[in-house]
């Protein structure tokens, strides 16, 4: 088979659409894809997640934990986050900082995550949007739809009453 069998070059087979973040608090079950130690002006240790179902089945999710954050309670909530990972994917918790070695491990796992929505204004006065990771959960989690229903239940008895003024 040729290198070049069924590609066109057509605009319509390589150009891409519009893509927009996710809507906040979207449940998603996705497989990580990689996991690794990220180096510069703001080291973080950044995983790689694709949506395996739903409307939004492909899509690529990228969490960063700034375990390395100068707050230290930005720090503490990036280690919380990364040990529940690696609680919930049963991969062993290293006793001291993670090495790359140790982020091998993710990948392949499936975990359901709840993903959020970020929007900021930027020096040239437009909006940056993106996704972050707000929870993590089990893969077999399903989260518990709350609706109109339920935070205003039907009320019992008569709706006949002698207390209405009309």
């Amino acid at each position: 088979m040729s290198f070049w069998s069924g590609i066109t070059g057509s605009p319509s087979d390589c150009f891409t659409t519009d893509m927009q973040p996710l809507p906040n608090n979207t449940h998603v079950i996705a497989e990580c894809q990689g996991a690794a130690i990220e180096q510069g002006d703001n080291p973080h240790i950044q995983l790689k997640w694709k949506v395996l179902d739903g409307e939004f089945k492909g899509r690529l999710l990228w969490q960063k934990l700034y375990i390395f954050a100068q707050d230290q309670k930005k720090a503490d909530k990036a280690k919380n986050m990364l040990m529940l990972l690696f609680i919930l994917n049963n991969l062993k918790v290293p006793t001291e900082m993670p090495t790359q070695t140790d982020l091998y491990g993710f990948n392949g796992k499936i975990t359901s995550l709840l993903v959020g929505q970020y929007a900021i204004p930027k020096e040239d006065g437009t909006i940056m949007k993106g996704n972050f990771i707000r929870e993590a959960h089990p893969s077999d989690y399903k989260p518990v739809i709350e609706s109109a229903f339920d935070r205003n239940p039907r009320p019992t008895g008569s709706l006949a009453s002698d207390d209405i003024p009309f």
